[in-house]
């Protein structure tokens, strides 16, 4: 048996780690650096105790908050073009899976020329992107832990797979405090992503025993936590469970892959916008 893995990403799991955030884009030797998050998550005041850490560790920042569902290439190669001259240092991402690939597509952009479609594929850009350090709000990508950027491709309506071990966050930062706020919907479905994540990792072809051990692991959290997470927001065991195994089974397929209910969910996705969870 031959098979290989990889996990880039520190994962520090504490209530209230958000209040740290600058000091971790501090330890990092990140001054200046852009946020990127959604309107969505703006409008609730999630922010506001992350700009109040990022003052207190004198970091500066620009900010990106038009993040959509199924983050477009469109959108990514404004968001570059617009901070390109802005000495981004880092990128400070906020939010559920589209806003964690949009940073890393705009890692991408930000340290290489052209437009994300010419980064498709695997290991393209020849300049290193800039380092992320990712803030999940919900229980379902696993974004945070992957090398995995999925980004719409809009003249030809599917969705892009860019893969790099090097967009894969620094490090990410789980606060279940963030997901008490997450409506029931929201949870429902990115949590029924993150167990088909599991259920796809443990069953393709090209698992491996470590991938399995933490696929199954992520089976039972999720199928033991999910609805109690959706219906009982103030449950804040089965909403910490949910962000533990959405993080696992994200390390999972990241290291083994999705399979044939992913490919239909992408396919749809790129034709109807529908969000990726209900999809």
């Amino acid at each position: 048996m031959e098979f290989q893995f990889l996990l880039s990403t520190k994962v520090i799991m504490k209530k209230g780690i958000r209040f740290e955030a600058g000091k971790v884009l501090r330890e990092n030797l990140l001054e200046h650096v852009l946020i990127i998050t959604d309107r969505g998550i703006k409008s609730a005041g999630l922010l506001e105790d992350i700009y109040k850490s990022l003052q207190d560790n004198d970091i500066t920042f620009d900010e990106y908050y038009d993040v959509k569902p199924n983050p477009r290439d469109t959108d990514c190669d404004f968001a570059a073009n617009k901070f390109r001259n802005k000495k981004i240092e880092g990128i400070l991402t906020i939010g559920g899976g589209s806003a964690i690939d949009t940073a890393k597509a705009i890692s991408i952009l930000l340290a290489n020329d052209g437009s994300i479609k010419d980064y498709e594929g695997i290991s393209v850009a020849p300049i290193d992107p800039l380092p992320i350090i990712s803030i999940p709000t919900t229980a379902g990508t696993g974004s945070e832990v992957t090398f995995w950027s999925i980004i719409t491709d809009t003249k030809n309506e599917y969705k892009m797979a860019i893969g790099d071990p090097r967009i894969a966050p620094k490090v990410a930062l789980l606060d279940t405090e963030l997901t008490a706020s997450l409506p029931a919907f929201i949870a429902a479905s990115t949590g029924m992503d993150a167990l088909t994540h599991a259920i796809e990792a443990y069953t393709c072809k090209v698992a491996n025993p470590i991938s399995d051990g933490m696929a199954l692991h992520a089976i039972r959290l999720i199928c033991g936590n999910l609805e109690k997470a959706v219906y009982g927001k103030d449950n804040e065991s089965a909403r910490e469970n949910m962000l533990i195994g959405s993080l696992i089974a994200g390390i999972a397929f990241g290291n083994a892959d999705t399979a044939s209910v992913h490919c239909v969910a992408e396919a749809i996705g790129g034709l109807y916008d529908t969000p990726h969870g209900v999809a």
